[in-house]
């Protein structure tokens, strides 16, 4: 498990070696487009794109018929009667907490920034969190966000942080996305760390798909800090 020091390291200085540009770039291209943050996108067949009213509804018809897809995913098939192991079983219920931490900070942060990016990923975050909500659900974990309000957690390290990053990401526009740069960072990281412990080809199917997102939010926040 990633110590109280290791975290702070990570997000204190952005330490984490994540993936290259292009790597991010890839990722994006193979996952859902509604992951990075960016909102849907307006191109219109035949490469022109739609603009004024015509690219709004599209994009709104796009996002509604997205969001119905997404509504109905469920995991891959259960292929291993096998139990969870220890290091699957925690490794599940401290990223629904991580995540729970990204989605918190940034709908705190939504309103003090003043940028609808983090409104956008908070929405991504909180369909991370299903996905892993849907494997408790599964393998009949113990949940350790239900009943938490927003920026409460059972884990005190997560408590701690989520703290600690909201009082900097309010500082300014600037320490905001900065913030949030340092989540996806320490969200890779842990996935990371975490999916070299699973067996389970349906608890490393969603270990990849959360990863993918986050270099999606990433790349997104990158954008805005340039």
């Amino acid at each position: 498990m990633r110590t109280p020091t290791r975290i702070t390291t990570i997000v204190a200085a952005g330490a984490v070696a994540v993936a290259s540009t292009a790597a991010v770039a890839s990722a994006a291209r193979q996952t859902d487009p509604a992951c990075d943050g960016t909102g849907a996108d307006t191109a219109q067949p035949g490469g022109r794109q739609a603009t004024g009213q015509q690219g709004g509804q599209q994009a709104r018809g796009m996002r509604q018929r997205r969001h119905g897809r997404q509504g109905k995913r469920s995991l891959p098939t259960r292929t291993s009667t096998a139990p969870l192991t220890a290091a699957e079983s925690s490794a599940i219920t401290y990223m629904r907490e991580e995540e729970k931490l990204a989605r918190d900070v940034y709908r705190k942060l939504a309103g003090t920034s003043g940028n609808a990016v983090f409104t956008r990923i908070a929405t991504s975050e909180q369909r991370h969190m299903d996905a892993l909500g849907r494997l408790i659900a599964r393998y009949r974990l113990t949940d350790p966000a239900k009943g938490n309000a927003a920026g409460v957690f059972k884990n005190p390290e997560l408590q701690r942080l989520y703290d600690e990053l909201v009082a900097r990401g309010s500082a300014s526009p600037a320490a905001a996305i900065q913030v949030g740069l340092d989540i996806e960072r320490l969200d890779i990281a842990d996935l990371q760390d975490r999916k070299a412990t699973v067996k389970h080809t349906d608890v490393r199917w969603v270990f990849q798909q959360l990863e993918r997102g986050s270099n999606n939010h990433l790349r997104a926040f990158t954008t805005q800090a340039g």
